[in-house]
C-alpha cells in the first residue's frame, strides 16, 4: 500500500506505509539499536543512489523509487536498452559508493566507526554471488547465465554454510550470521533471476 507519492524529475518515489511503520519502531527505541537502524537504512539510500546515478548517466532513469518494509527498490523503466557493460556498470555502482565511502573515512578518520562499517559491509554484502543480489546478477552478466554460474552460487552458499556450521560447532553461535545465511538461501532459491 503506497501512501505518498513524489515526484523528483521523470522519477516516482513511492513511500509505504510499511517504511513509515519501521522508522516509527525504530525511532521508539532507545539507544544504539535505533542509531544502528537509521545508519545502516542511510547505507542502503546511498547505495541505491550510485545505481540511479549510473543509471541516469546512461539516460536511463528509473521509473520509480519504492521504500518500503524491507529497503528500497528499483524499477526500470520498460523497453530500455543498455548493453551488458552498462548494465554491469549499474550494478556496480552501489557496492562501489558505499565501498568508497568506508574507504574515504578510514583514510580522513584513520578510524572506521559504524558508518564506514556498515557501508563496507553493505558494499561487499552485495557483491556476493547470490541471484538476487548485484554480484549475483553481474555473475550471470558475466557469465551468460551459464550452468558455471549455478556451479559458483552453489559453492559458495556451501562455503558460507560451512563456516556458520563451524562456527556453530565450536560455539560462537552469531544471529545475524544465521539470518544472512537464511537471506542469502532464500534469495537464492525464490528470489527469482
Amino acid at each position: 500500500m503506497v501512501m505518498l507519492e513524489l515526484s523528483i524529475g521523470r522519477i516516482k518515489v513511492l513511500l509505504s506505509f510499511t517504511f513509515f511503520a519501521v522508522v516509527a519502531a525504530v525511532t521508539l527505541w532507545n539507544g544504539s539499536w535505533g542509531f544502528k537502524i537509521i545508519t545502516a537504512l542511510i547505507c542502503c539510500i546511498l547505495h541505491e543512489l550510485g545505481h540511479i546515478s549510473a543509471m541516469c548517466m546512461f539516460g536511463i532513469p528509473p521509473e520509480r523509487v519504492l521504500f518500503y518494509a524491507g529497503g528500497i527498490k528499483l524499477s526500470p523503466r520498460k523497453g530500455r536498452l543498455v548493453s551488458k557493460k552498462q548494465d554491469m556498470i549499474i550494478l556496480l555502482a552501489g557496492c562501489s559508493v558505499n565501498l568508497f565511502i568506508a574507504l574515504l573515512w578510514r583514510i580522513f578518520s584513520g578510524g572506521l566507526n559504524y558508518f564506514a562499517c556498515a557501508n563496507l559491509f553493505l558494499g561487499i554484502f552485495n557483491l556476493m554471488p547470490v541471484k538476487y543480489f548485484d554480484g549475483g546478477r553481474i555473475l550471470s552478466l558475466a557469465l551468460n547465465e551459464s550452468r558455471i554460474c549455478d556451479f559458483i552460487r552453489g559453492f559458495f552458499l556451501l562455503f558460507f554454510m560451512s563456516v556458520m556450521i563451524k562456527m556453530l560447532l565450536s560455539g560462537n553461535v552469531s544471529i545475524s550470521l544465521l539470518v544472512t545465511f537464511g537471506y542469502m538461501a532464500f534469495a537464492e532459491f525464490f528470489g527469482g533471476k
